[in-house]
């Protein structure tokens, strides 16, 4: 009985550490699929920003 509650609690703790990382790495992967999205709109609105500015600069010429 108490070799078999050994190879439970055993195998168990693996398994919820395996499901916690996991939890973590998904909570990561959202956060970073969040940034690159951030990222993207920054990056899209600074071409923006540039390209009005020289479109701007241009038509003051």
């Amino acid at each position: 009985m108490s070799e078999s509650g050994v190879m439970f609690t055993g195998s168990t703790q693996p398994l919820r550490q395996a499901v916690f990382s996991a939890r973590i790495l998904l909570r990561r992967r959202a956060c970073i699929a969040k940034f690159r999205a951030l990222g993207r709109v920054a990056g899209a609105a600074m071409l923006l920003v540039r390209s009005s500015l020289q479109f701007f600069q241009d038509a003051v010429e």
